[in-house]
C-alpha cells in the first residue's frame, strides 16, 4: 500500500488575516530561536506513561517520534517507519528507517519497537492507550528494520493510533529516566527544564531529517493565565500562541500587521466528565438531567466567545463519521427537573466540580454552575492546578463532576475502558466499536461509528458541550505553524522565520 494513508479525520477551515498598525518590535528571540507558551506544565516528559496533554505539546515530533505521524490535514504518514502494509486490518508489517539514532547516539532498531510496545502493554503500564498495545497478539522482528505485528482483533485505525504521543518509541537504555531526562529520536533534544517556568530544546544535528529543521532552539514557557499569554505576545516576548485561549481578545491581534491570526478545525472535545460509579450519578436520569439543564450555546459564548460548535457525543464535526447527537439531551430545564424528581432528587442535589485553573474551564464551569442552580443542583467548584486535577480525577477518580478538553484523535475509544476516569461500562457500546474497527468498508465503519455515537449520547456517561476552533496567533515573520489541530502538537521543525 501507499506508505501515506488518509486518516478518517478530515480537516479544513478558513484563516483570518491581519491588517495594519504600528511598526513591529524585534521578535521575542533573534535569529532562529522561538519562544511559545503552553497552558500547563507537563508532570513528566515520558509520553508513554503520562496522559497529560502537555506532554504531547512539548515532546511529540520534537523530542519523540512514532512509527507513523499525523499531518496538519489529518492524514497519517511515515515517520520512523518508511512504509507499512496490512492485510484485513489485523496483520501489519512496518519497514523501519535505517539512519536513525537516539539522542544519546544509540541506534534505533526493531528491538526498540518491541520493547516500547511490550512495555506499553505490560501490567505495570500507565499508558492511556494501553488497550491498543494489549491488542497485539504477536510481534516479530525478522531483522533490525522490520516489525511484523498480528493483532488479536482487527483495527483499521491501528496506524492512526501509532501516530499519537502514547506510541512514541523509547530506548530500553533510557526508558526509566525519560520522565525528567527524555531521550528520543526527534529533531530536538532537551537542554533544560526549569520547573514551574519553561522547557528548552535545541536542534539535534544527527536527526535523520535534520536538514529540514530551520529553528535552532525553542523555549516552551508554562503560562496558565490566558491574559498573561496575550500580554506577553503583544509585548514581543512570545513568537507564537499555538492554542489561543482568550478568544474574546482575538481582535487585538486581527487588526495588527505584526501578527497573523488563523482559525482552523480541531478534534477538541470539551466535556463535563461524570463519575459513573458515584452514587449520585449512577442513575442515567440524573446524568441526562444535568445536560438538559445547560444551554450549550451559552457556555460556548461564555468560554470561547462563540468560536466553537455544540456537540452531543465524543466526536468533533471534522470527522467524516461525525453525527449530530445534540438533540438526544437538548436544553430543557423543565424536563431536567422532572428527571431529577423521578430519580429521587426533587429537593435538589449537591455535587462537587473539579476544575483546572485555566480560563476556558473556569468560564465553562461558572456558566454550568449557574444553569444547574436553576434546576436545584447545587454545585461547589473546586479550582485546582493541572497536576492536582490529574491526581484527583484521572488517577484516584475522587470526583463527581470534572471538566476537561480531550483533543486526541479518536478519544471515543476511551469509553471502552471501564477503569478510565469516567468508569463507564456498556457491552453494547463495546460491540459497536468492535464492529467499527473490524469493518471491511468505509460505509460499514461509518454506520457502526454512527450507532456508537448515539449509544453514548443515550447513556450520557459524560456531558458533551462543544468542539472549540483551533485559533493560532503568530508573529507575521513566522510560518509553518499548524492552522488545524488534528492533535495537540507543536512541530517546531516545520516552522520557518523570514529573514
Amino acid at each position: 500500500m501507499n506508505p501515506t494513508r488518509r486518516s478518517a479525520i478530515k480537516l479544513g477551515a478558513a484563516g483570518l488575516a491581519a491588517a495594519a498598525l504600528p511598526m513591529p518590535p524585534a521578535m521575542a528571540q533573534a535569529g532562529s530561536r522561538v519562544v511559545f507558551p503552553i497552558s500547563n506544565e507537563p508532570p513528566t516528559l515520558d509520553p508513554t506513561s503520562q496522559p497529560a496533554l502537555a506532554v504531547s505539546e512539548v515532546s511529540l515530533l520534537n523530542i519523540f517520534e512514532g512509527l507513523t505521524r499525523i499531518h496538519e490535514d489529518g492524514s497519517i504518514g511515515p515517520c520512523l517507519a518508511t512504509s507499512w502494509t496490512s492485510a484485513g486490518s489485523r496483520d501489519y508489517t512496518f519497514h523501519l528507517r535505517k539512519d536513525v539514532v537516539f539522542h544519546d547516539g544509540t541506534p534505533f532498531t526493531a528491538a526498540d519497537v518491541r520493547f516500547t510496545f511490550e512495555r506499553n502493554a505490560s501490567p505495570k503500564s500507565t499508558n492511556k492507550r494501553k488497550r491498543i498495545f494489549a491488542n497485539i497478539g504477536t510481534l516479530e522482528t525478522p531483522d533490525d528494520h522490520t516489525v511484523v505485528i498480528r493483532l488479536k482483533t482487527p483495527s483499521r485505525l491501528f496506524p492512526d493510533f501509532l501516530a499519537e504521543f502514547t506510541a512514541s518509541i523509547v530506548s530500553q537504555k533510557t526508558a526509566d529516566t525519560n520522565a525528567t531526562q527524555p531521550v528520543g529520536t526527534g529533531p530536538y533534544r532537551l537542554t533544560n527544564w526549569v520547573k514551574g517556568s519553561s522547557v528548552s530544546l535545541e536542534k539535534f544535528p544527527r536527526h535523520w531529517n535534520a536538514q529540514s529543521a530551520q529553528i535552532e532552539s525553542a523555549q516552551i514557557r508554562f503560562i496558565s493565565d490566558a491574559n498573561a499569554q496575550v500580554n506577553a505576545m503583544l509585548a514581543g516576548d512570545l513568537d507564537v500562541l499555538p492554542a489561543f485561549q482568550a478568544l474574546d481578545l482575538v481582535s487585538r491581534f486581527q487588526n495588527n500587521d505584526r501578527f497573523v491570526v488563523t482559525k482552523g478545525a480541531s478534534t477538541d472535545v470539551h466535556l463535563v466528565a461524570f463519575n459513573n460509579k458515584s452514587p449520585k450519578l449512577k442513575d442515567v436520569r440524573v446524568r441526562k438531567a444535568l445536560m438538559q439543564a445547560v444551554d450549550r450555546q451559552m457556555v460556548i459564548e461564555a468560554a470561547t466567545n462563540g468560536y466553537a460548535t455544540p456537540i452531543g457525543s465524543q466526536m468533533a464535526p471534522i470527522y467524516p463519521v461525525y453525527v449530530d447527537t445534540t438533540q438526544v439531551s437538548p436544553f430543557d430545564p423543565k424536563a431536567a427537573r422532572k428527571l431529577l424528581a423521578e430519580a429521587g432528587h426533587a429537593n435538589g442535589l449537591d455535587l462537587n466540580f473539579v476544575v483546572p485553573s485555566t480560563l476556558i474551564y473556569m468560564r465553562s464551569a461558572e456558566t454550568i454552575q449557574a444553569y444547574l442552580a436553576e434546576v436545584g443542583v447545587r454545585v461547589k467548584i473546586d479550582t485546582v492546578e493541572w497536576a492536582q486535577w490529574l491526581d484527583i480525577v484521572f488517577r484516584r477518580k475522587a470526583y463527581e463532576l470534572a471538566i476537561v478538553t480531550q483533543p486526541d484523535p479518536w478519544t471515543i475509544f476511551n469509553y471502552l475502558d471501564p477503569n478510565y476516569f469516567y468508569q463507564y461500562e456498556s457491552a453494547d457500546f463495546n460491540r459497536l466499536l468492535a464492529e467499527a474497527e473490524s469493518a471491511e468498508t468505509a460505509e460499514a465503519f461509518a454506520e457502526a461509528m454512527r450507532k456508537a455515537q448515539f449509544k453514548l449520547a443515550e447513556d450520557q456517561p459524560s456531558g458533551w458541550l462543544f468542539s472549540v476552533s483551533n485559533m493560532v496567533v503568530r508573529n507575521s515573520r513566522i510560518s509553518g505553524v499548524w492552522k488545524n489541530g488534528p492533535n495537540k502538537i507543536n512541530e517546531v521543525a516545520a516552522w520557518r522565520i523570514k529573514p
